[in-house]
C-alpha cells in the first residue's frame, strides 16, 4: 500500500489532454395506427423531433421490427443485440394478496414468453420497505423463484383501504349519532380526524413508494440498451384521500341541517404529490426507462354494512380508481409507456408490453449544449398526422461525472456493477457516535491510472465516490473526492507495482446498511466499482 503525494498542478500553456466529447440523444418511439397496430417501414424523413419547441436533425435513425434490426447505417450496433433489462416491481403494499397472487402468475407467464437469452430482468418488491429479490439475470428459473418469494411478502393493509376504514369508522359515528349517544359535531368532527389521519398516512406512503421507485430507476444507470420498469400495483393517488373526504362530507350531510354544510378536504397534498409524480418521469426519462403501469382490479372491500346503517359509496370508489389512473396515465405518457387500471386481465397488458419491444424506432440528435441539470423538452411527431406516437417527454443532460454517481447509486441495488478494474472494501467495526454510527473503511485498486506526460514527471488523478443505502430505499448524499497524482518517470515502474489505498470513515445509521463506492480515472473514464453490506447495532 502507498500513500499519494498530491502535487499535480496543471497549467493552461501545456494542458494534459485535450478532446471533444460528441453526446447524441437517442429517442425510442412506438408508431401505431388508427387500430392499434405497430406500423413499420418508416425512415427518418418521416418524423420530427423537437427539443423545447426547436426542430432538431435527426442523426442516427434505426428500426426494431420483431427482434429483427434494421439500421441506415453498417457502423451502428443495433439496439436489439445488446441486453434488454426490465425491473418487474411489484407494490405489495396496495394489492390486496388475492389479486397480487395473479400479477405474480402473469409476470411468471411474461417471463417464460418474452425474455431471451440476451435479456435479464430483476424482480422488486415493495412493502414500505425495498426489497430487490434478484439482481438482474438472464436466469428463468432465479427469476421464477424471486417471483414465488413476493407472494410471501404481503401486506395486511392491502386487505383493508384506507376509505374501508374510514367507512368503518365514521359508520359507527353516525350509529352514535342516531341513538342520540354523539353529538353530530363532535361525530364529524371525529370522522374528519380518522379521514385526516389515513389520508396523511396515504401520501406519506405514496411519497415512499415514489422514492423506491427512483431508487430503483437509478440501479438502471449505465446500462445500453432498451429499458423497461412494469409498475404492478393498486394506488398511487395524484391527491391522496379525496375520495375518502369526499364519502365522508356526503355521509354526514343529512344529519348536518342547521350547520354549515360539509366543506372539509385534504390540504395541501395534491400539489406536491403532483410534482412528486412528475419527479419520477423526469428520472425515468433521464436514464431512459419506459415505465409500463398496472393499477390491477380490487376484490369487493367490506365497508360499514356490518353496522346498523348501511351506507352508500357516494362516487369515491370511482373517484379512487380515477386518482389512481391519473397518476398511472401521466408516468406513462412522460416515458412513452402504457398504463392500464382496475383490469383482471393482465396478459393482455404484457403482450402489449411485448409488440412494444418487438416493433419501434429509435431516434437520434446532437444536442446544441450538454450544460444545465433542468428537464429538456422532447416532442416526437409522424408527418402522417393519422398515426399514434408514443416517445419520452425529456432527457436531463449529465456530465460524465454525473453519470459516473449514479452509476455509484445503482450498484447499491443492483449488484454486479460492470467494473474496468477491480476494487475492494474493506470496513472495520462500526463504533457508536450518538445516534448514528461511524465506519471506518478501506478501499484498495490497482495503480493502473492513466498517466501523462508533463514537463518532468507524470501526471493523472482518480476521483472516488461512496454512497451508503437501506432496506426503505433510502440514499445518502453521495461523497465524491477528486484526488490528483505526481510522479517522477523514474517512479512509475515502483508506482505500478503497489495497489493504491483510500481510506475513509463513514457515518450509518442503525441496522442494515449496503456501502457502495466508485473509482473513476479522471484520464483514462474507466471505472470500478465495489459494495459490501454491514449492520450497525
Amino acid at each position: 500500500m502507498k500513500t499519494l503525494a498530491l502535487l499535480l498542478a496543471l497549467t493552461q500553456q501545456q494542458p494534459l489532454v485535450e478532446s471533444i466529447e460528441v453526446r447524441v440523444v437517442n429517442v425510442d418511439v412506438v408508431v401505431t395506427d388508427k387500430s392499434g397496430k405497430p406500423v413499420s417501414g418508416l425512415t427518418a424523413n418521416d418524423f420530427v423531433i423537437l427539443e423545447d419547441g426547436k426542430a432538431q436533425p435527426i442523426t442516427n435513425f434505426y428500426e426494431v421490427r420483431s427482434g429483427e434490426g434494421k439500421t441506415t447505417t453498417e457502423t451502428t450496433t443495433a439496439v436489439e443485440q445488446k441486453p434488454r433489462r426490465f425491473v418487474l416491481f411489484v407494490d405489495n403494499y396496495s394489492l390486496h394478496p388475492d389479486v397480487r397472487n395473479d400479477v405474480v402468475a402473469s409476470l411468471d407467464r411474461f417471463v417464460d414468453k418474452t425474455l431471451e437469452p440476451r435479456d435479464e430482468a430483476s424482480i422488486v418488491s415493495w412493502n414500505r420497505s425495498l426489497k430487490i429479490l434478484t439482481p438482474f439475470t438472464s436466469d428463468k428459473a432465479v427469476l421464477h423463484d424471486a417471483l414465488a418469494k413476493v407472494t410471501k411478502i404481503g401486506s395486511v393493509t392491502s386487505v383493508s383501504s384506507p376509505l374501508a376504514r374510514v367507512q368503518a369508522h365514521c359508520a359507527k359515528n353516525v350509529d352514535a349519532v342516531k341513538s342520540a349517544r354523539m353529538a353530530v359535531m363532535v361525530a364529524y368532527d371525529d370522522c374528519i380526524l380518522a379521514a385526516r389521519e389515513e389520508t396523511e398516512e396515504l401520501a406519506l406512503s405514496s411519497r415512499q413508494l415514489m422514492g423506491a421507485i427512483n431508487t430503483t430507476l437509478n440501479t438502471l444507470a449505465g446500462f445500453e440498451g432498451r429499458k423497461v420498469l412494469v409498475l404492478a400495483g393498486a394506488e398511487l393517488p395524484v391527491k391522496p384521500g379525496q375520495e375518502i373526504y369526499q364519502w365522508a362530507n356526503h355521509l354526514f350531510m343529512p344529519y348536518m341541517k342547521g350547520f354549515d354544510a360539509p366543506i372539509e378536504q385534504p390540504k395541501d397534498v395534491g400539489t406536491v404529490q403532483t410534482l412528486a409524480i412528475e419527479t419520477v418521469g423526469q428520472t425515468a426519462n433521464a436514464q431512459g426507462v419506459t415505465l409500463y403501469l398496472i393499477a390491477a382490479a380490487l376484490p369487493g372491500e367490506p365497508n360499514s354494512v356490518a353496522y346498523s346503517s348501511a351506507t352508500s359509496d357516494n362516487g369515491a370508489d370511482f373517484l379512487h380508481r380515477q386518482n389512481t389512473a391519473s397518476a398511472y396515465n401521466t408516468l406513462a405518457d412522460l416515458t412513452g409507456g402504457l398504463s392500464v387500471t382496475r383490469t383482471s386481465k393482465l396478459d393482455i397488458m404484457f403482450d402489449a408490453i411485448a409488440r412494444d419491444l418487438d416493433a419501434y424506432y429509435s431516434l437520434g440528435y446532437k444536442p446544441n449544449d450538454y450544460a444545465g441539470s433542468t428537464p429538456r423538452a422532447i416532442a416526437v411527431q409522424t408527418k402522417d398526422r393519422s398515426l399514434t406516437v408514443r416517445a419520452r417527454k425529456t432527457w436531463t443532460a449529465k456530465t460524465a461525472d454525473e453519470q459516473f454517481a449514479d452509476r455509484v447509486v445503482s450498484n447499491i441495488y443492483a449488484p454486479g456493477m460492470k467494473s474496468d478494474f477491480k476494487v475492494a472494501i474493506k470496513a472495520q467495526k462500526p463504533q457508536k457516535q450518538g445516534n448514528a454510527f461511524t465506519v471506518p473503511i478501506e478501499v484498495t485498486f490497482p495503480a493502473g491510472l492513466t498517466l501523462l506526460p508533463q514537463e518532468n514527471g507524470l501526471a493523472g488523478g482518480f476521483t472516488f465516490a461512496v454512497a451508503v443505502g437501506n432496506s426503505l430505499g433510502g440514499v445518502s448524499t453521495i461523497f465524491k473526492q477528486p484526488q490528483s497524482i505526481s510522479i517522477e518517470r523514474a517512479e512509475e515502474a515502483g508506482f505500478r507495482q503497489t495497489p493504491i489505498t483510500y481510506t475513509a470513515a463513514l457515518k450509518v445509521s442503525h441496522g442494515e446498511n449496503i456501502i457502495s463506492v466508485g473509482i473513476l480515472d479522471q484520464i483514462g473514464r474507466t471505472a470500478g466499482f465495489a459494495r459490501m453490506t454491514i449492520v450497525a447495532e
